[in-house]
């Protein structure tokens, strides 16, 4: 499973970016674009530009990279959190929220993305709290014991949640307070 990184993930055998330089293109960049051009259809190596790209405080040029990494792969979770993250990052959290949601229902295990859909909430004006809270509880059920789990632990009491009360599904699914009260 990826590291997660300032929200995005990082993928074993593609490499961390060295720190941006703050002129032009840095050796990195032009190598992964350069390997781009060797391999149009690899989208690691698209997500790793793009990420850089983010770093960089380039989102926007990062947005088409991520959009073609998905074209090419579109149920590969790592894409679309690191993508989510980066919308996130530059104000655009209903599209953030649509990319979490869509690695949720290709995996609704993920604690990350429950965490992360948690924080986006939160982090909405005004916040979203009860549906913060909610995922917060969910990346703790699915996750016991992650770094997910962790933090979204921390984040129900930086929002004055408990992290004990029941987890409730959107849905009023099983084990939710809706479902368990209606007839």
């Amino acid at each position: 499973m990826p590291v997660i990184l300032d929200g995005m993930s990082q993928d074993p055998g593609v490499g961390i970016a060295p720190a941006a330089e703050t002129s032009g293109p840095s050796d990195y960049e032009r190598k992964l674009r350069a390997e781009i051009d060797r391999q149009p259809e690899n989208p690691r190596l698209m997500v790793s530009l793009a990420n850089l790209l983010v770093a960089q405080g380039a989102s926007d040029e990062a947005v088409p990279w991520y959009e073609r990494a998905i074209e090419i792969d579109p149920n590969r979770i790592e894409t679309r959190i690191d993508f989510a993250a980066a919308l996130a990052r530059r104000g655009s959290l209903w599209d953030a929220e649509v990319q979490l949601e869509r690695v949720l229902a290709i995996d609704d295990e993920r604690a990350d993305a429950h965490f992360l859909l948690g924080d986006l909430y939160a982090a909405w004006q005004p916040p979203r709290l009860d549906e913060a809270a909610t995922r917060f509880r969910q990346a703790i059920a699915v996750g016991p014991g992650s770094v997910a789990a962790e933090q979204a632990s921390q984040a129900l009491a930086r929002i004055g949640q408990d992290a004990g009360s029941p987890v409730v599904s959107p849905t009023g699914g099983v084990g939710s307070p809706r479902a368990e009260s209606e007839p």
